[in-house]
């Protein structure tokens, strides 16, 4: 049973962060987005969303899911990241591909 609330603790997690990075690409659709970084347009909702999401995501790692996985329990914690880093390199790719589209053809 323990087990089966730190699995969920990790992806309500999961979800908050992936929640983080729509609030900010939603918010400014046309600038790209850092992987590694802070963007330059802040929200306050996705700066709360992005801390409660790593701590559930570590509270449900470190304590329910490591005493039974050992090491391997930073496989759930890789794979809860994963959503939001897929959907920043998706709208990266997406604003790529408009500013190439949009450029006036030179003759």
């Amino acid at each position: 049973m323990a087990l089966a609330l730190s699995v969920a603790v990790v992806m309500i997690g999961s979800t908050l962060l992936l929640a983080s990075v729509l609030v900010v690409t939603l918010a400014k659709p046309d600038e790209s987005f850092p992987l590694w970084g802070n963007p330059r347009v802040r929200r306050g909702a996705s700066i709360g969303l992005r801390v409660g999401g790593v701590l559930l995501v570590m509270l449900g790692s470190l304590w329910g899911i490591a005493p039974v996985a050992g090491f391997w329990a930073i496989v759930p914690v890789v794979i809860a990241f994963a959503p939001g880093t897929v959907a920043i390199l998706l709208h990266n790719t997406t604003v790529a591909r408009q500013a190439i589209t949009s450029e006036p053809v030179a003759t």
